[in-house]
């Protein structure tokens, strides 16, 4: 009696190793690589355009899984070379499999007729630098990088004057980045700001919200944030 329970139990073991090694065997059979497109853009990100110039696609290439699949991207853009902004090109690919990859291209339209002046270079935020919204406090000895895209556009890194991610010490991705423009009277405009930490930008502006002093070489401009509830004026000298 002990011997056939004995090798009634090694049966039941065996008979449920096989069945589980089938199982596994079901599931690398089931098991598919699936492979994305890999998309490489030619050129300039960003890229600058003069007012009303057309627009000049500086070309692109996809593989996939070493196959040359340049000719399935599809391209869309909302340039408007008419009217000085910041646009973006959008390059996406859909695999058989219905994945999609995707890469974008920023692409600047400047106004050839605006100042001359270079703001590359490192900015400190000096007095009277306050954040006016919802309290005043005032703040300084941080510092913004400028580097000059075209003539009279900018790209800066943080045009709260480093308040979340230097003063409150949340790191660069608190940084609100974007491209400014600088007019020939000198007047400093928000073409497009970005924090990546929130997914958001500046309030919209309709005109100047700051000016440059060639003479001084001192910056600075006045922003809003979250329907204005908070707000800066901003000091920067270098």
């Amino acid at each position: 009696m002990k011997k056939f329970l004995l090798y009634t139990f090694a049966w039941i073991l065996a008979t449920s190793v096989l069945s589980a090694c089938n199982d596994d065997n079901d599931q690398l059979t089931d098991t598919k690589i699936t492979y994305y497109a890999d998309i490489v853009l030619d050129g300039d990100d960003p890229l600058t355009v003069p007012l009303g110039t057309a627009y000049a696609e500086p070309g692109y290439t996809a593989t996939l899984n070493n196959n040359d699949v340049t000719s399935g991207v599809t391209v869309t853009s909302d340039v408007d070379v008419n009217t000085p902004g910041v646009y973006s090109v959008e390059y996406s690919y859909t695999n058989a499999e219905g994945f999609t990859t995707s890469a974008s291209r920023t692409v600047v339209v400047y106004d050839p007729d605006c100042s001359d002046a270079d703001l590359t270079g490192t900015w400190t935020v000096v007095s009277p630098s306050t954040r006016t919204s919802p309290s005043q406090v005032a703040f300084a000895g941080y510092t913004v990088s400028i580097q000059k895209l075209a003539p009279g556009v900018f790209y800066c890194t943080d045009l709260m004057g480093g308040w979340y991610a230097q003063r409150a010490g949340y790191g660069n991705s608190y940084a609100m980045w974007g491209y400014i423009s600088l007019n020939s009277a000198n007047e400093v405009s928000v073409m497009y700001s970005h924090i990546n930490g929130w997914g958001d930008g500046l309030d919209p502006t309709d005109g100047p919200v700051g000016t440059y002093d060639p003479d001084t070489d001192a910056l600075a401009w006045s922003v809003s944030y979250y329907d204005t509830y908070l707000a800066w004026d901003i000091y920067l000298a270098r």
